[in-house]
């Protein structure tokens, strides 16, 4: 079990995920404060232990900053339940418990959106998962076309 206490994590955000909602399913990336870094696909099958990548890390890390800078604008939440088809979610683990903040794709797309930067950096670490993942020679879908799958 993940242990997110203070005598384990001393940063204000202990854990961000970065949750789509699409077509196929749910993915979900977690990324913790100790560079624990893992995705999860609710059709099955993930990646863990993506931390190791030293791009997938940086990634992670500006990901649950930019978390930490927008955090205010969350949602006190009991429990994230999964985001729909079209939506994403993003959640943070605070010393206060679980906070939320979920929205269209085309808002968080939305340059104008205040919060615009949560899914850039969301995305880019999409984009550091995928590149650290692929084998050589295969180029995902997201990548051609810049949209989730």
């Amino acid at each position: 079990m993940l242990d997110l206490g203070s005598d384990q994590v001393d940063e204000p955000i202990r854990a961000a995920l970065f949750e789509l909602g699409m077509e196929r399913g749910i993915a979900t990336l977690a990324c913790i404060a100790d560079g624990t870094t893992s995705m999860y696909m609710s059709s099955g099958g993930g990646k863990l232990g993506l931390g190791g990548f030293e791009q997938v890390r940086a990634a992670a890390d500006a990901y649950r900053a930019e978390v930490g800078v927008h955090v205010w604008a969350f949602e006190d939440v009991e429990v994230a339940v999964p985001p729909a088809r079209g939506l994403v979610q993003m959640v943070a683990v605070t010393a206060e418990g679980l906070k939320m903040l979920r929205m269209p794709f085309a808002i968080a797309q939305n340059p104008a959106f205040p919060g615009h930067s949560l899914w850039v950096t969301g995305q880019e670490l999409v984009t550091q998962v995928r590149l650290a993942t692929e084998s050589p020679g295969e180029e995902s879908a997201a990548r051609t076309t810049g949209r989730p799958q």
